[in-house]
């Protein structure tokens, strides 16, 4: 897979730029584009700029470090896709139904503990999955099949 960079110069200059950086690599065949951020201001204009330019069309597949979690959650929220949680009780903020969502959690920290228990009293889906069974059955030419549990419109997917 080819892929390009969108350098920090471009992401200083903004929007535009960054758009038509998106175009040139995309119009060159380039299907992963690395961001060069450097600051939070520079992660939040990358995360807001692409998010707007793709939002509601298709999917998108963002890698990178804790601090990306955190841009795309400021996009989120310049949108009011999300609250802008400022220490608010959870169990008070005004909920909304925005769709189906899904949250892959592969952390063995215990903060993302309480939250994955926070999540299952919240009306998510837990569905642990052990990874190596994953690539045993893959190995073997099976696919796992999903358990017998009833849909549901929000999951919390456990790595483990």
């Amino acid at each position: 897979m080819k892929s390009g960079l969108i350098d920090i110069l471009d992401i200083e200059a903004g929007a535009e730029k960054i758009n038509a950086r998106m175009d040139d690599h995309i119009a060159a065949g380039e299907s992963i584009l690395f961001f060069g951020c450097l600051s939070e201001e520079t992660l939040n204009t990358v995360c807001h700029t692409v998010f707007q330019r793709f939002k509601g069309g298709h999917p998108m597949f963002w890698v990178g470090s804790q601090e990306l979690g955190y841009g795309l959650g400021n996009a989120l929220t310049r949108e009011e896709l999300v609250a802008n949680d400022t220490g608010s009780d959870p169990d008070t903020t005004k909920k909304t139904d925005k769709g189906p969502i899904l949250v892959l959690s592969g952390s063995c920290a215990i903060v993302n503990g309480g939250q994955i228990q926070w999540a299952e009293a919240n009306g998510f889906t837990a569905i642990g999955v052990r990874v190596q069974e994953l690539l045993d059955a893959e190995k073997k030419g099976r696919r796992r099949r999903p358990s017998s549990q009833p849909p549901a419109r929000r999951f919390l997917t456990v790595v483990q």
